[in-house]
């Protein structure tokens, strides 16, 4: 472990690989709890709100805080563009095979545009899960859906920054406590 404060975890480490292993299982399945609350009576609906929050918080859980939180900015920002490009589709078309593409390119050429090189991939799969929700459950509408999977984003970012900061502060105290007691 570092020396500086562990303000990163050092996946070098047989201790910080089990660490980060104990971190994603929480997260991940906090996340289909979260899913589950979020969702309920929706059927399948729940696996797909859990799923989804769970791929947020595993994308954004990184080695350090600063890279969770730059991590968790660039996941809420393509998170955000997609949400909106992929409830603006469904609300005026219905969902078909070929809108996919014009959904995507939109998503994407709007990041190259602006420079969002990093958010691009989270755009087209944020827009590309909301499709596909729209897609088998046509019944709920594209500004529904699409606030849905902003939200579970939203959680699942948000469960992976606490539980990166919280899980620093316990090693940085148990390391406190550990020298303290030599």
């Amino acid at each position: 472990m570092s020396t500086n404060n562990h303000k990163y975890l050092d996946t070098n480490t047989f201790r910080g690989k089990l660490y980060l292993s104990v971190e994603m299982s929480i997260l991940v399945w906090v996340c289909f709890m979260v899913g589950f609350l979020l969702t309920p009576g929706h059927g399948d609906m729940v696996i797909i709100s859990g799923l989804w929050c769970a791929i947020s918080g595993i994308i954004v859980l990184q080695d350090t805080r600063r890279k969770t939180i730059h991590s968790a900015f660039v996941r809420i920002a393509g998170s955000l563009l997609g949400a909106v490009i992929g409830g603006f589709f469904l609300t005026v078309f219905n969902p078909s095979f070929w809108l996919i593409i014009p959904m995507v390119f939109v998503s994407a050429i709007i990041c190259k545009l602006f420079n969002f090189e990093e958010g691009m991939r989270l755009a087209v799969l944020t827009t590309a899960i909301i499709f596909a929700v729209s897609y088998i459950g046509p019944d709920i509408s594209g500004v529904t859906n699409a606030t849905y999977r902003f939200i579970e984003s939203a959680i699942g970012t948000g469960l992976a920054l606490f539980i990166r900061w919280g899980s620093l502060e316990i090693i940085t105290r148990l390391s406190h406590r550990k020298t303290k007691a030599n």
